[in-house]
């Protein structure tokens, strides 16, 4: 890495930005160490679309789907909850 590239990242810390330049990153991907943060920050995202959420139930099949647990289905939850123009990522190959 080049040392203009780090020293701009070491600037570039939420609490030395101005609200504006914060807020240009809401449409960014954004990574939380914890699962409880996900469920937070989508669930918050949804309510503030202020457009009609759809949940959507996992229909399992195959030799003991049903039973799997969500880590046997590579963390897929039983039901997610979208919106018109809410971001989905999968992030295994179905």
């Amino acid at each position: 890495m080049l040392k203009e590239s780090w020293e701009l990242l070491c600037i570039r810390v939420t609490n030395q930005l101005s609200s504006d330049e914060v807020a240009a990153f809401n449409p960014a991907l954004q990574l939380y160490f914890t699962t409880v943060e996900v469920i937070e920050t989508n669930f918050n995202k949804l309510s503030a679309a202020n457009r009609p959420v759809k949940k959507i139930v996992a229909y399992y099949k195959g030799w003991g789907a049903a039973k799997a647990t969500k880590e046997e289905a590579d963390n897929l939850y039983l039901d997610i909850h979208v919106c018109i123009r809410a971001w989905v990522i999968l992030t295994t190959n179905l």
